[in-house]
């Protein structure tokens, strides 16, 4: 009895066993890899720190010091390996078909790829927006510009830009023009902005006059006849397409010490379209406001000897005079 019981026993534990199922295996194969090499498409060298993705989804890794990734974890299908870099174009490997717990081996090749990158201010002589790192300015186009009869850009500013004060010392033609824009700055240095032309800055230091003939003062140096010429009167008005003036302080933060007095930016006219000739003329009068008596050649001599003598020097003009 005891016998056949346990016989029973045993049959129904081993009929109990054979109905359960076999245990699944612990980690089923239903996902892959993707590994691979990222390298330069010129030189074939390895590039680290290439961010490699499967778009369309939250995987991806990044190369390693030999260019080496690996992706693990990728779910059975085909897909789109996307590598990407800062200063290489987006290498495209399609069509990668990922089977469960196999590996498939990528290599993607890179371009280098120059980027035009928005314009960061180091320094300001360049072309660009000045003004919009800046907060008062001014701006004069051409078509005002060639509607003032001048023979100097710079007049062109008097009366057009606020705050901007224009003066002519002589009516010489070349003569210097003094520009002021934010009045009178220094008792001894100059009070002149800062000309930037197409981006080079501008020299405009005045060429002063020349000594003329023997003339001399009454102290015996040499005196200038005439006045200072003006280097900026070289430009022509019709050859300038705009002319922008940077009056606020923040303009020194761009152009330096060399801007405390202010900055004109001034752009001149490219060549565009057809070919054409284009003649411009202007004639004008003018009547002096105050004419002054002048000497004759036999008395400015008399008085220019005269004058030698009192200072203790010999005669300039010969005793016959």
């Amino acid at each position: 009895m005891k016998a056949f019981l346990r016989l029973s026993l045993c049959f129904a534990l081993t009929a109990l066993l054979g109905a359960v199922p076999a245990a699944a295996p612990v980690c089923a194969q239903d996902t892959g890899v993707i590994a691979g090499q990222v390298t330069e498409d010129a030189t074939g060298q390895a590039i680290p720190g290439v961010n490699v993705r499967i778009p369309g989804t939250d995987l991806g890794a990044a190369t390693d010091a030999e260019g080496r990734f690996r992706i693990t974890g990728v779910p059975v299908g085909t897909y789109t390996v996307v590598a990407s870099f800062l200063g290489y174009s987006d290498g495209i490997e399609e069509n990668v078909t990922v089977e469960a717990g196999e590996t498939e081996r990528v290599q993607i090749a890179m371009q280098k790829e120059a980027q035009d990158l928005d314009e960061v201010v180091v320094v300001a002589y360049g072309e660009q927006q000045r003004g919009d790192v800046t907060g008062a300015t001014a701006t004069v186009e051409s078509e005002t510009i060639e509607a003032t009869a001048t023979s100097s850009f710079q007049q062109a500013l008097q009366g057009t830009v606020a705050g901007v004060k224009v003066t002519q010392g002589d009516a010489a033609p070349g003569a210097g023009i003094s520009v002021q824009i934010r009045g009178i700055t220094s008792t001894t240095g100059s009070s002149e902005p800062l000309y930037v032309v197409d981006g080079v800055p501008l020299n405009t230091s005045g060429v002063p006059a020349t000594a003329l003939g023997p003339n001399k003062s009454l102290a015996g140096t040499d005196q200038a006849v005439g006045s200072d010429t003006n280097p900026l009167a070289t430009i022509s008005p019709s050859d300038v397409e705009s002319i922008r003036v940077l009056k606020d302080a923040s303009a020194t933060a761009l152009y330096g010490s060399r801007a405390a007095n202010g900055v004109v930016l001034i752009t001149t006219k490219d060549g565009r379209g057809q070919n054409n000739v284009s003649i411009e003329y202007e004639r004008s009068y003018s009547t002096p406001v105050r004419t002054i008596d002048m000497l004759d050649a036999g008395p400015y001599a008399r008085y220019v000897n005269q004058a030698q003598l009192n200072a203790g020097n010999n005669v300039v003009y010969g005793s016959g005079t």
